[in-house]
Protein backbone atom coordinates (compact mmCIF):
# COMPACT_ATOMS: atom_id res chain seq x y z
CA UNK A 1 0.00 0.00 0.00
CA UNK A 2 2.91 2.51 1.05
CA UNK A 3 5.05 1.16 -1.58
CA UNK A 4 2.21 1.73 -4.17
CA UNK A 5 1.70 5.34 -3.15
CA UNK A 6 5.22 6.30 -2.88
CA UNK A 7 5.61 5.21 -6.32
CA UNK A 8 2.79 6.73 -7.48
CA UNK A 9 4.08 10.06 -5.87
CA UNK A 10 7.35 10.01 -7.62
CA UNK A 11 6.29 8.74 -10.85
CA UNK A 12 3.70 11.98 -10.89
CA UNK A 13 6.35 14.45 -9.29
CA UNK A 14 8.88 13.73 -12.11
CA UNK A 15 6.58 13.99 -15.04
CA UNK A 16 5.78 17.17 -13.40
CA UNK A 17 9.54 18.26 -13.36
CA UNK A 18 10.21 16.54 -16.53
CA UNK A 19 7.26 18.84 -18.60
CA UNK A 20 8.72 21.83 -16.08
CA UNK A 21 12.21 21.47 -17.26
CA UNK A 22 10.83 21.19 -21.18
CA UNK A 23 9.09 24.38 -20.70
CA UNK A 24 12.02 26.14 -18.90
CA UNK A 25 14.08 25.16 -22.02
CA UNK A 26 11.50 26.86 -24.00
CA UNK A 27 11.47 29.73 -22.59
CA UNK A 28 15.31 30.55 -22.35
CA UNK A 29 15.48 30.09 -26.01
CA UNK A 30 12.54 32.49 -26.56
CA UNK A 31 13.96 34.62 -23.87
CA UNK A 32 10.62 34.91 -21.50
CA UNK A 33 9.86 34.31 -17.75
CA UNK A 34 11.97 31.08 -17.15
CA UNK A 35 10.78 28.51 -13.76
CA UNK A 36 13.05 29.24 -10.75
CA UNK A 37 15.38 27.49 -10.16
CA UNK A 38 13.89 26.84 -6.67
CA UNK A 39 10.94 25.80 -7.73
CA UNK A 40 12.92 23.10 -9.70
CA UNK A 41 14.75 21.75 -6.97
CA UNK A 42 11.53 21.86 -4.67
CA UNK A 43 9.95 19.65 -7.09
CA UNK A 44 12.62 17.47 -7.30
CA UNK A 45 13.34 17.13 -3.54
CA UNK A 46 9.85 15.94 -3.14
CA UNK A 47 9.85 13.39 -5.42
CA UNK A 48 10.10 14.56 -9.22
CA UNK A 49 14.00 14.33 -9.15
CA UNK A 50 13.90 11.46 -11.78
CA UNK A 51 12.18 13.25 -14.29
CA UNK A 52 14.35 15.87 -13.70
CA UNK A 53 17.54 13.52 -13.96
CA UNK A 54 15.76 12.49 -17.60
CA UNK A 55 14.62 16.09 -18.79
CA UNK A 56 18.56 17.30 -17.94
CA UNK A 57 20.14 15.00 -20.82
CA UNK A 58 16.85 14.81 -22.78
CA UNK A 59 16.69 18.46 -23.25
CA UNK A 60 20.01 18.80 -22.73
CA UNK A 61 19.45 21.73 -20.14
CA UNK A 62 21.05 22.82 -16.34
CA UNK A 63 23.51 20.25 -17.76
CA UNK A 64 26.23 22.88 -16.91
CA UNK A 65 25.51 23.80 -13.40
CA UNK A 66 27.31 22.55 -10.47
CA UNK A 67 24.19 22.55 -8.32
CA UNK A 68 22.01 20.36 -11.02
CA UNK A 69 24.92 17.84 -11.86
CA UNK A 70 25.16 17.17 -8.10
CA UNK A 71 21.71 17.58 -6.23
CA UNK A 72 19.44 15.99 -8.83
CA UNK A 73 21.49 12.71 -8.83
CA UNK A 74 21.67 12.70 -5.22
CA UNK A 75 17.89 12.87 -4.87
CA UNK A 76 17.12 10.25 -7.55
CA UNK A 77 19.10 8.04 -5.69
CA UNK A 78 17.86 8.49 -2.75
CA UNK A 79 14.05 8.17 -3.76
CA UNK A 80 15.35 4.72 -5.39
CA UNK A 81 16.33 3.70 -2.65
CA UNK A 82 13.31 4.97 -0.71
CA UNK A 83 11.47 2.76 -3.17
CA UNK A 84 13.54 -0.18 -3.09
CA UNK A 85 12.87 -0.21 0.87
CA UNK A 86 9.36 0.14 0.88
CA UNK A 87 9.19 -2.61 -1.41
CA UNK A 88 10.95 -4.81 0.34
CA UNK A 89 9.37 -4.05 3.27
CA UNK A 90 6.34 -4.15 1.86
Amino acid sequence: MIFGLALFIISALSILCFILMYVDKRRAIDGKFRISESCLFSISLAGGAIGCLASMYVFRHKTKKVSFKILIPLFSLTHVALLVFLFLRG
